[in-house]
């Protein structure tokens, strides 16, 4: 998975402040997601994992065999959050 210092400071920490401080939250939920789920209709999947009283939202897409995250941003429930999605990992 790989978070570019563009993608994290001029997308991330700008357009979602909650974020600004939470890096190694970030880098946690792209080593240890609590879950992994694709979108049905869209190329890209999201992670989650929770921290803090709130859950980290990772959005990110699947090129060459690699992810690149597009987007961090807190939820009070991912599930809520999105709709039309499959639960890939943990089966």
């Amino acid at each position: 998975m790989v978070l570019r210092k563009t993608t994290w400071f001029d997308h991330i920490c700008l357009g979602h402040s909650e974020m600004h401080n939470c890096l190694g939250d970030v880098m946690a939920t792209l080593e240890r997601p609590e879950a992994v789920y694709a979108f049905k209709k869209e190329r890209m999947s999201f992670r989650y994992s929770e921290r803090k009283g709130s859950f980290i939202m990772l959005v990110y897409t699947v090129r060459e065999h690699l992810g690149w995250v597009k987007t961090a941003y807190m939820v009070p429930n991912p599930y809520v959050e999105v709709e039309d999605y499959n639960r890939v990992w943990p089966i």
